[in-house]
């Protein structure tokens, strides 16, 4: 693991990202580590500035259609945007290595596939099921269950960013 890690801060030229790695390593399996530190490396890539800047405008107060970029199906609305974990917008990596950037919805026309599963949440105490453009199919996040055994039974969908497009305006 001190290979990677040696190998990962010369790559990206980080000086205190071998301290944060050994800290997180002492918390989380190295499997996580791992996902930990590609999420630190595309955050390094794509300023966490952006990110914030988006968290800061308010979806409640956007009411702006959101639209499959595929189809052009209408998905949801920044109406229904809401926060999780304190945030809106995140900035997520699998197990495979892909990193996702989604907003969280509460609601959204899509298809939830496939059977529900624990492994590898985002959100701890959710289940995850891919969710489809409810049109054309096209994968554009996940859908979250806090399951019926929870008290709140809450569910709510990670959206993809650049797999939505805003509706244009008619004026």
């Amino acid at each position: 693991m001190t290979g990677v890690m040696n190998n990962i801060c010369r790559l990206h030229g980080a000086v205190n990202i071998r301290n944060e790695i050994r800290l997180q390593l002492g918390e989380v399996t190295i499997n996580n580590s791992l996902l930990y530190v590609k999420e630190q490396v595309e955050l390094a890539k794509n300023p966490k500035s952006a990110i914030d800047e988006e968290d800061a405008s308010d979806p409640e107060k956007r009411p702006v259609k959101l639209l499959c970029q595929h189809c052009l199906f209408e998905i949801t609305s920044g109406d229904q945007g809401i926060s999780r974990r304190g945030k809106h917008r995140h900035l997520q990596c699998n197990p495979n290595g892909n990193v996702f950037d989604f907003r969280c919805f509460s609601q959204a026309n899509c298809l939830p596939v496939g059977p529900e599963s624990n492994e590898f949440s985002w959100f701890p105490g959710y289940s995850w099921q891919i969710a489809l453009c409810g049109k054309c199919l096209a994968h554009l996040g996940w859908l979250f269950n806090a399951g019926s055994g929870s008290e709140t039974g809450d569910i709510f969908y990670g959206l993809i960013n650049n797999r939505l497009v805003e509706e244009e305006s008619r004026h």
